[in-house]
């Protein structure tokens, strides 16, 4: 027998609390206070928020309270109104897992059921409970990376959906195009496609030697074979004979897919630049910051963890970041079954798509993790979990080297901190 102490996660200081279920339109509130409880329901507006606050600041001062905790289900946006007034009159706040608020409802009432009056008295009662999650209230250079970086990756959805469009209409239009797919995002496939659109029709109209002038004048470093490469290519999908309306259209349609895809880059581009300006700011205001370190982690992707961790000063250990991640894993045992261990995905998941995006170039074999990736591999595991193992790895890296408050060191990465000491003694 193993006796343990437990420490109650009971909230003890002295503030009543309102559990809120919001909807778009309307609040629906509950609270219980020495041995009564009051229900409430208002508009979810400003100004009715305002007027409800302080009627309820009236009732906990009555009852010897110092003050309310507000607690809801985030909401994605509809909660930010009573969230941002409560702050503002100076009252505390707080928020509970929608999955948690989901899977207590048999244990408030033995039922599954769901309604706008049930939720609050179910948020109310896991407050009693003390499973409430901390209201971050990100601010500042952290806020405003937050809402670029949201910014960046819609465009970047985007500038993909984009660029596999545009190889839908050329597999079309210039269907024997034997190059591959990033050749037209290179400077000389840039050219090619200001000049001819992917065109193979507009290619051949004038004759080969027209072609090769414009395009070597156009591209002076441009090979003579990929001139003739493209020029066969050309030759071979006019076979076809499309109809020479049907190929303008596609034309015109691929000019426009081109357009948004150039506005989409220089829209990423200002992002970026704006990102790491204010990276250049929070460096300035804290120094454990790591700096960009070259085969390890860029300046950009920097402020991307950070837009999505925001400070890392406010995770107390390694484990609550994982958390935060979605990256802690998750056991499935029970007597003599064991299922198969995979992460949580509750966490942030534009934060897992940056740490993918940071890990995939340094898992190759000479880069900083490939060893230690294709170890994993080799050992018969799948590639998905071996990059999540690499996920995993660098977050507990990066807030390693945050909280070290030292400069990178290679030699720290894959051995332990007493080991590290006895080597550099």
């Amino acid at each position: 027998m193993k006796i343990q102490t437990i420490h109650s996660k009971t909230i003890s200081d002295n503030k009543l609390v309102v559990a809120f279920d919001v909807g778009k339109e309307k609040l629906h509130a509950y609270c219980e206070y020495d041995r009564h409880c009051f229900k409430d329901s208002f508009a979810n507006s400003t100004l009715m928020i305002e007027q409800k606050l302080i009627t309820f600041s009236g009732i906990a001062e009555s009852s010897g309270y110092e003050g309310l905790r507000i607690i809801a289900e985030p909401t994605g946006v509809y909660h930010h109104k009573l969230f941002r007034t409560a702050r503002r009159l100076g009252h505390q706040t707080a928020l509970v897992n929608p999955e948690s608020v989901h899977k207590f409802k048999v244990v408030e009432s033995n039922d599954a059921g769901k309604s706008d009056e049930k939720d609050p008295r179910v948020i109310s009662l896991l407050a009693k409970y003390g499973k409430t999650l901390i209201d971050r209230n990100i601010r500042d250079e952290y806020l405003l990376l937050r809402q670029l970086n949201a910014m960046y990756i819609d465009e970047e959805k985007a500038y993909v959906s984009t660029r596999c469009k545009i190889h839908c209409i050329i597999v079309e239009l210039f269907c024997d195009y034997s190059f591959n797919n990033e050749y037209l995002y290179t400077n000389v496939g840039r050219i090619f496609m200001k000049k001819y659109h992917a065109n193979p029709y507009r290619i051949v109209q004038k004759g080969y030697s027209v072609f090769y002038q414009r395009m070597k004048k156009a591209a002076s470093r441009i090979r003579r074979t990929t001139i003739q490469r493209l020029w066969q290519d050309a030759q071979s999908s006019v076979r076809h004979q499309l109809p020479a309306d049907y190929v303008q259209v596609m034309e015109s349609r691929l000019n426009y897919l081109w357009e948004e895809l150039l506005l989409r880059e220089n829209r990423m581009g200002e992002i970026e630049s704006a990102m790491t300006s204010i990276l250049d700011e929070l460096h300035t205001k804290d120094s454990n910051i790591p700096k960009p370190v070259k085969g390890v982690i860029t300046k950009f992707r920097i402020a991307q963890i950070l837009a999505e961790t925001g400070p890392l000063s406010d995770f107390d250990s390694i484990e609550q970041l994982m958390r935060y991640a979605g990256l802690n894993i998750r056991e499935r045992k029970s007597g003599y079954y064991t299922g198969n261990n995979q992460i949580s995905k509750k966490g942030r998941s534009d934060l897992r798509r940056v740490l993918g995006y940071i890990v995939l170039p340094i898992v190759k074999k000479k880069s900083l993790y490939g060893k230690v990736y294709h170890a994993k591999k080799n050992s018969g595991m799948s590639g998905n979990k071996a990059m999540v193992a690499m996920m995993r790895k660098f977050l507990r890296m990066f807030y390693g080297w945050y909280k070290s408050r030292l400069p990178f060191d290679k030699n720290r990465v894959f051995i332990d901190e007493s080991n590290y000491v006895n080597i550099n003694r």
